[in-house]
């Protein structure tokens, strides 16, 4: 069971966590300037929580209790609309978008490396929107459709997760 408090305090938000019935929920503080979630995902081992706030930051804290680590800071002039979690729950993916234009990034769970861009692409084509994107089964890839400038029609591209050439 996990789920957001939503204290007075609102410079105090937490997640409480429980992994069973038989034991008490573990707190996850969140980090005082992101104080409410606006979703929140478990990663696959369930070790860490990443969740987003209202400005569109994105976060992850061990669900052992801990700090939390902002993985995403530059987004001040694009919002953070989505994101999913690799696999093996060590890679967060996320779309971000600014005056309609869609872009996809992937970084470490731990906060310790920073974010890789997978929809850069060897070309002069204005990417507008990136719908729908997924990661691979076996975590390798992120692949993604896009509309190529103002066309009505969807392209289906694949990257390496931790980054490289589109396909």
């Amino acid at each position: 069971l996990i789920y957001q408090d939503q204290p007075v305090n609102a410079g105090s938000g937490f997640l409480l966590i429980r992994s069973d019935a038989s034991s008490a929920p573990s707190l996850v503080q969140l980090a005082t300037n992101a104080p409410n979630s606006t979703y929140f995902r478990l990663n696959a081992t369930s070790s860490h929580v990443v969740y987003n706030n209202y400005n569109g930051e994105l976060y992850t804290a061990p669900i052992s209790g801990g700090n939390a680590v902002m993985l995403a800071n530059n987004l001040a002039t694009n919002t953070l609309d989505d994101f999913i979690l690799s696999p093996d729950g060590q890679t967060v993916v996320y779309r971000t978008k600014s005056d309609n234009v869609s872009k996809v990034f992937s970084v470490g769970i731990h906060g310790d490396s920073d974010p890789v861009e997978l929809s850069l692409m060897n070309t002069t084509i204005f990417i507008s929107d990136i719908p729908k994107f997924e990661i691979s089964p076996d975590g390798a890839y992120v692949v993604f459709t896009f509309s190529k400038n103002s066309e009505n029609w969807q392209e289906l591209y694949a990257v390496p997760i931790a980054g490289g050439e589109v396909k």
